[in-house]
Formats: C-alpha cells, structure tokens, sequence
C-alpha cells in the first residue's frame, strides 16, 4: 500500500470520524428529549388536574387528584382556592401595628383549609412582617396582622400600606 493511499483512507475515516461524532451527539441529544418527554407523560398520567374558577376573576380553584403507585395507599383530593384582597382593608390594630380580616366563603369551603399569604405592592411591601402568620382561621375567615421596626407608628404604616398598594396574596389548601 502506498503513502498516497494511506492519506487517502486517513482523510476517509476523518470525514467519517466527524461525521460519527456528530451522530452520536444528534442521538444523546433526541435521547434526553425523548426521556424528558416520556418523564412528563408519566407524570401527567399519574396526576390529573381539573381547573376551575371562582366567582372572582381573580381567584383560581384547583382540584388534584394524586393517583397512589402503592393500592394499599388511598388516594387524596385537595382543594385549592384564593385570592387578592386590596390594600384598602387594612385596618389600625394596635399603636404599632395594621391589620386585616380576610374573608374566603367564595372559596366555600367545607372545613377550615390551610391558609398561605404573601404580599404584594408598588413599594416599601419589604419592611412589613408578621403578616404570613394566620390567626383565627375557619373555613370563611381568616385574620393577619402586619408591623414594622423601619416605621413602628401604625397611622404611618398605614399609610404605607394604601400609598404603595400592599395587597395580601392568599390561598386555601383543604386536603
């Protein structure tokens, strides 16, 4: 075999050598696409979820119904309901403090849920505290309070509050 038909068969499998590469890395990738895919279908398949709304646009109810991959577990459905409620339900609590009841029959639930908040607003929403911890839940109410060590006078937290618009997030989770 000569020199030149050696270069000629180095230069070959070079082109191949490429190309085979190129191959493998088209198959990794359609591999975790392919396995990404069947790991969502899996997960849609085990859990189905009806979405509904409330009587507000802006509240959204789901129902989830986790089917058990052991049959000796029952399966459970939770109900999650919520809302926005406006800055402008805050109230004067105490000489440092702002509060708000927080009413969720539109939700109708059946028992008193779990309830979660957060707050939202234009500005400033950071130094408020206090207001994530739920006191006198039922199943239609709910109560927050809110203060703050940046502005410990409850008329200027108050103030606060419906300037820059605090709006508390809110949802029930009933199991």
């Amino acid at each position: 075999m000569g020199a030149g038909t050696a270069n000629t068969i180095m230069q070959g499998l070079s082109k191949y050598s490429s190309f085979l590469t190129w191959l493998l890395v088209g198959a990794l990738v359609v591999g975790v696409a392919l396995a990404s895919i069947s790991t969502l279908y899996i997960r849609e398949k085990s859990i189905s979820t009806a979405t509904t709304t409330c009587p507000t646009t802006s509240t959204i109810a789901t129902q989830t119904n986790t089917s058990q991959a052991n049959s000796s577990q029952t399966s459970r459905q939770a109900y999650i309901c919520g809302n926005v409620e406006l800055y402008t339900l805050w109230q004067l609590f105490n000489s440092n403090g702002i509060t708000m009841k927080i009413n969720t029959t539109i939700c109708n639930f059946n028992s008193t849920p779990l309830y979660f908040t957060s707050m939202a607003g234009t500005h400033n929403h950071w130094v408020a505290t206090g207001y994530t911890a739920i006191y006198s839940a039922s199943q239609s109410l709910f109560t927050v309070y809110a203060q703050s060590a940046s502005y410990p006078n409850n008329t200027q937290l108050l103030a606060l509050s419906q300037t820059y618009q605090w709006n508390v997030n809110w949802f029930g989770l009933l199991n």
